[in-house]
């Protein structure tokens, strides 16, 4: 299966947005100097319900990102993929032990499978 090249943009544009989505989750973690549960009032509940949702999906795709790199580069060098997929460097700069053809392919089953799950 093969995904089209607009839906593979789409995805890397998650991807690159990983370290941002991180920050935000280690942000929400703490929301307003009040620890989740610790609300009172409507309005602030409300705000906090729509950070909670906000919080959920940001882990959903952090998560997403990070197995489905596991899955198909394996436990030794799903870290290296990583600082390619969501940080944008270059192959060469990674030190991988796999040739440049066969990072490539694994990097769009990669996308196939991430889209599968987000």
């Amino acid at each position: 299966m093969s995904i089209s090249k607009k839906r593979y943009r789409e995805l890397k544009y998650i991807c690159l947005a990983y370290p941002e989505k991180v920050r935000q989750i280690e942000e929400f973690s703490y929301i307003n100097g009040v620890g989740i549960g610790q609300c009172s009032g409507t309005k602030k509940v409300n705000n906090l319900e729509k950070k909670v949702v906000k919080l959920i999906e940001l882990k959903k795709q952090v998560e997403a990102i990070e197995q489905t790199c596991i899955e198909v580069f394996g436990e030794d060098d799903y870290q290296k993929a990583m600082k390619n997929i969501a940080y944008g460097k270059s192959f060469h700069s990674l030190k991988l032990y796999m040739s440049e053809k066969t990072f490539h392919r694994r990097k769009g089953l990669f996308f196939e499978r991430l889209d599968e799950k987000i």
